[in-house]
């Protein structure tokens, strides 16, 4: 998960410190902001791939707060 982890830290605070989400169009949104928060990603109705994002960004997010 290192490669993982180094590539997390690239993104901007303000996405990658906020819990995601996905929906079943396969979209990813950022929490904040608008309602629906900011749309980060588009897998083009492939709602599996996008749950599987937010999981490792979620895995990512619990790793860097456990240090």
């Amino acid at each position: 998960m290192d490669a993982m982890n180094i590539l997390h830290q690239q993104l901007a605070p303000e996405v990658r410190d906020v819990a995601w989400s996905s929906n079943c169009a396969g979209e990813v949104f950022a929490q904040g902001g608008s309602a629906d928060g900011l749309r980060i990603g588009h897998f083009q109705g492939d709602a599996e791939l996008a749950a599987f994002v937010v999981a490792a960004h979620d895995a990512c997010r619990a790793q860097e707060m456990g240090k």
